[in-house]
């Protein structure tokens, strides 16, 4: 049963806050101390020179700087994207559910969303999704800001409540269920929620431009600080926040210390629309008698605290937000349009909306798109060349991809040996070994049409002399001489509770053992495998985990807690009656050692993904000590660290191919420098593999 935290109490300065008052209860924050704004020389931001009246410069709005979302008085949810004309646009929503507020994830491929039925997450595609909240009503004001947010890191939400806000965190709970936090108002009239970088931090902020700093990292309670009445916010990539107080200026705060405030801006002019660009700079704009007068674009450099004036044109800043690079100011249309302007020089254009858009919204910038790359290692993958699924690699000194088969049927499952010389695939009930890129490749083995492991999962030995696979249970093949025979057999009597089906075998480093996944009637093991036969398959007993083999030639066996296992990393040393030591207890979805000995994980941020799949990558010594967070949040499906755990590879934009398989773009992350690519012309890209 969903277990809530109904923080009444916890709220009681948010509720002073609302009347006015600023007594915070015992549990809140220390009251910061006076402060005294520093001088500064303030740039004129008066125009240089009487400009003669023109006419109103074009502005054309292509290309999008990303993918456009806006909800139009339908209550329709559109989806324009970023290159092309408004034809491209295309309906996310169905045609007969009304939608009242809406916000995209991270990633771009999932909504947060409001019906009459409640809050709901859902992928674009449709194909799955749940509702989080029933019965929570609707904010009384939903066309100013943010009334639903995803933390940067798509790991909890907030949205807004007909009584105030909640905060979903997914997995939280001590049974690994949700857990919400509810705040309850005497004035529900937010109108803004935001999360910082880290998604500790969430700010709300009132009507009547009242906000609060919330920190949700305790789990147990949701304590919250007075900010006063604001203009404007923003959350700097630093962990800062900015925000410009309604009686003026720009201050900077560290939110663990609130003695931290400093005004980069001093109080006698007044600051709003505040943004941050991916370069780090902050955008504002600076008024000399209140906001609802025409401001002038500034330039501002947190690092300094120093800025400087950017704009020469008077902009009426109320009802206007920033496009999701900064670039650009937008505001939908009192017709069926998208308005854009240029702080800058004034210029003004539109696009073309279905319907009157209410509220607008952005995905993710695209990643820079490249044809190759280097790479920490070779990378393959499945991806179709004239209508037939073929391996492909995208080579580690930047070449461009290449098809290296030349099936003549869909390729199933496939593995590459050691060294890159050799590769296995199956296809058309076949499995195939030969030379990289070579016609010489022979069929070895037939997988039978009725095999239970259809795909029959090969995988080569570290030397590549032997070649393990599924078909009825596991087999072994000599590549060299063909010689083959079976180490076990699959299970399949009449009652499937007793059903055993082997697949997925993987050798261990010095060849000895063979790792085999084993599927029961409900879920599965894995169990270890003699190479030189004679014993029967030994069971780890880590049900629905996952497990690779460390270089060493123990077993890492690793889950994110979902499937009913629990989150975890463990070391396993093969033998007879295996041993199982415990080393991390964090929700991990792959793991790997690098060169430095030192093992690689990435760490999910719960049990149970709430919409796109979040990781950060993590490090810790061999015993599972000294845990290290080395990233910010990475958000990319099925995501795989590189063999020497140097880099990332997953997928983004996906969808269910014809195969039913999840495929897309294939996006390669350099945590290190925090570079991110995605392989141009190559939409379907799935099955990936690091060379080892």
């Amino acid at each position: 049963m969903r277990k809530q935290a109904l923080l009444i109490s916890s709220f009681l300065l948010l509720t002073a806050l609302a009347c006015g008052t600023t007594a915070p209860p015992a549990s809140s924050w220390p009251t910061p101390t006076p402060f005294v704004p520093k001088t500064l020389e303030i740039p004129d931001v008066s125009p240089t020179s009487q400009l003669e009246p023109s006419e109103t410069p074009y502005l054309s709005p292509w290309p999008l700087p990303a993918d456009l979302f806006y909800l139009n008085d339908a209550g329709q949810i559109w989806r324009q994207p970023y290159l092309g004309d408004e034809s491209a646009a295309y309906l996310v929503t169905r045609a007969e559910e009304k939608v009242y507020d809406f916000a995209v994830a991270p990633g771009g491929e999932w909504i947060l969303y409001r019906t009459d039925g409640g809050v709901g997450v859902r992928p674009l595609d449709g194909s799955q999704g749940q509702v989080i909240a029933q019965d929570v009503g609707k904010p009384a004001i939903a066309t100013r800001g943010r009334t639903l947010s995803w933390s940067p890191d798509a790991a909890r939400v907030a949205y807004l409540t007909a009584t105030g806000f909640q905060v979903y965190i997914p997995g939280a709970d001590e049974d690994l269920q949700p857990l919400i936090f509810d705040a309850q108002l005497p004035d529900p009239s937010i109108v803004d929620l935001g999360w910082s970088m880290d998604g500790r931090w969430l700010v709300a902020w009132l009507a009547n431009g009242l906000a609060s700093l919330c920190d949700t990292g305790d789990l147990v309670s949701l304590r919250c600080v007075d900010l006063g009445a604001l203009n404007s916010y923003v959350w700097l990539a630093d962990g800062r926040l900015a925000f410009a107080p309604a009686e003026g200026g720009l201050a900077l705060l560290d939110p663990e210390d609130l003695d931290s405030r400093i005004f980069m801006i001093p109080q006698d002019r007044y600051v709003d629309l505040l943004f941050q660009r991916s370069d780090e700079t902050m955008v504002f704009f600076l008024h000399d008698n209140g906001v609802d007068q025409s401001g002038f674009l500034q330039l501002g450099v947190p690092s300094d605290e120093s800025f400087s004036q950017e704009g020469m044109v008077p902009i009426q800043t109320e009802g206007l937000s920033w496009d999701v690079i900064g670039g650009r100011l937008v505001a939908p249309g009192q017709d069926q349009t998208v308005l854009f302007y240029d702080p800058v020089t004034g210029a003004e254009g539109q696009i073309a909306s279905t319907g009157v858009p209410t509220s607008i919204d952005w995905s993710d910038p695209p990643p820079r798109g490249v044809t190759s790359l280097p790479l920490a290692a070779d990378l393959y993958f499945l991806a179709s060349q004239a209508g037939v699924v073929q391996v492909w690699r995208l080579p580690a000194d930047g070449d461009q991809p290449a098809s290296i088969t030349n099936a003549g049927a869909d390729i199933l499952a496939y593995d590459v040996a050691p060294g890159g010389t050799q590769i296995a695939y199956v296809s058309g009930g076949t499995v195939y070994v030969g030379p990289l890129n070579s016609p010489d490749t022979k069929d070895m083995a037939v997988v039978a049409p009725d095999a239970n492991s259809p795909t029959g999962t090969p995988a080569f030995s570290s030397d590549g002399n032997r070649l393990a696979y599924a078909n009825n249970g596991i087999w072994m093949l000599d590549v060299n001489t063909g010689q083959k025979r079976r180490l076990v057999s699959d299970v399949t009597p009449e009652s499937p509770d007793q059903r055993q089906v082997f697949d997925e075998p993987r050798w261990s480093p010095d060849g000895r053992w063979l790792l085999v996944k084993a599927n029961f009637f409900q879920g599965y093991d894995y169990a270890l495998l003699s190479s030189t036969g004679g014993l029967a398959p030994i069971f780890l007993n880590q049900y629905n985990t996952y497990a690779e083999w460390n270089a060493d030639n123990t077993v890492l066996v690793y889950s994110d807690g979902s499937a009913f296992s629990q989150p975890g990393l463990s070391m396993v040393m093969p033998s007879r009656t295996p041993v199982v030591t415990s080393l991390i207890d964090l929700p991990i979805l792959d793991v790997a050692q690098r060169p430095d000995e030192r093992l690689a994980f990435l760490r999910a941020p719960g049990p149970f993904a709430l919409g796109p799949t979040s990781v950060k990558v993590f490090s810790a010594a061999i015993d599972g000590t000294d845990v290290v967070a080395e990233t910010g949040s990475l958000v990319l499906e099925q995501p795989r660290l590189s063999s020497d755990a140097i880099m990332v590879a997953g997928l983004v934009q996906t969808r269910r191919n014809a195969l039913g398989r999840v495929s897309g773009s294939l996006m390669v992350i350099n945590p290190a420098t925090g570079q991110t690519f995605v392989l141009e012309g190559m939409p379907e890209v799935y099955a990936l593999q690091w060379a080892r």
